[in-house]
């Protein structure tokens, strides 16, 4: 699916078997018990959206803008987070926050991740995660918006 856009539509207990979806809209849309595991997506954005008890995998969501979305009794990747931008801590509910998917050490809300393996932009995305502010960490923005660190 490419340059499509879905609104107050819900998704019930849905497999999305090697699907690719690329620079698609998602307003208002619920997510419940579907089957993400073969699924990639990628310079999307889901706004106001519910994930609810689904299944995923390592690579989920990838390049995207997660504002306002609410996930309900998952285990997610870490690199949901580090690989996306609008996702906060709060908007998680009954979630595991794994370093992988499918046997992946738990990430508490107070562990540390290995920041030195992270972009500068990564960990602006995490210090936005944690805190829900876009200057929760001043050094984390400082470094996002250095422009010499935008190829690393």
């Amino acid at each position: 699916m490419i340059t499509n856009a879905f609104a107050e539509c819900r998704f019930v207990r849905c497999r999305f078997p090697d699907t690719g979806v690329s620079d698609c809209s998602f307003t208002g849309c619920d997510f419940e018990d579907c089957d993400f595991t073969s699924i990639i997506v990628k310079s999307s954005r889901f706004e106001e959206c519910l994930f609810s008890h689904c299944t995923t995998s390592n690579r989920l969501i990838e390049s995207s803008l997660l504002p306002r979305t609410d996930w309900r009794g998952m285990e997610l990747a870490i690199a949901l987070v580090t690989g996306n931008f609008g996702l906060r801590q709060s908007e998680l509910a009954d979630c595991r926050l794994v370093s992988r998917i499918g046997g992946g050490e738990e990430i508490t809300t107070s562990a540390t991740v290995a920041v030195s393996d992270l972009s500068p932009i990564e960990r602006f995305r995490l210090a936005y995660f944690r805190s829900g502010e876009v200057d929760g960490d001043p050094a984390a923005l400082e470094a996002a918006l250095d422009l010499r660190n935008w190829g690393k």
